[in-house]
């Protein structure tokens, strides 16, 4: 042993952006989504470079699938429901991402589309 002190280099330090959800867009034709559930893209960024273990909750329901797309695309299969202003919860790679506080889901609401006479008492 010579005596000479060893020096330890400092740990490295990297910060990880916070994946951030921005909006949501139906990929189907119908403006709104109805109870039986529908395709949507989750507009954002920081959701990632490559595909990785993504989660996202409609209220507390869980969506029937999630898809990376790419940093800023996600691609789910909304679960049937109902609800209005339901809260978005995302998580990519273990990480809860920020949602836009006016991001908020709806289903349609329910409608009568027909009556039929016979069968009223």
């Amino acid at each position: 042993s010579s005596g000479a002190l060893a020096t330890v280099p400092p740990p490295l330090a990297f910060n990880v952006q916070t994946p951030s959800v921005l909006t949501f867009v139906s990929r189907s034709q119908q403006a709104a989504f109805p109870t039986s559930g529908g395709e949507m893209e989750l507009l954002g960024r920081n959701f990632g470079a490559s595909a990785s273990s993504i989660s996202v909750r409609i209220g507390l329901t869980l969506a029937a699938s999630a898809i990376w797309i790419d940093d800023a695309s996600i691609i789910c299969l909304v679960s049937p429901g109902r609800g209005s202003a339901l809260a978005l919860q995302v998580n990519v790679a273990g990480q809860r991402a920020d949602v836009a506080r006016q991001v908020l889901f709806s289903y349609d609401a329910p409608a009568l589309t027909a009556v039929d006479p016979a069968t009223i008492p």
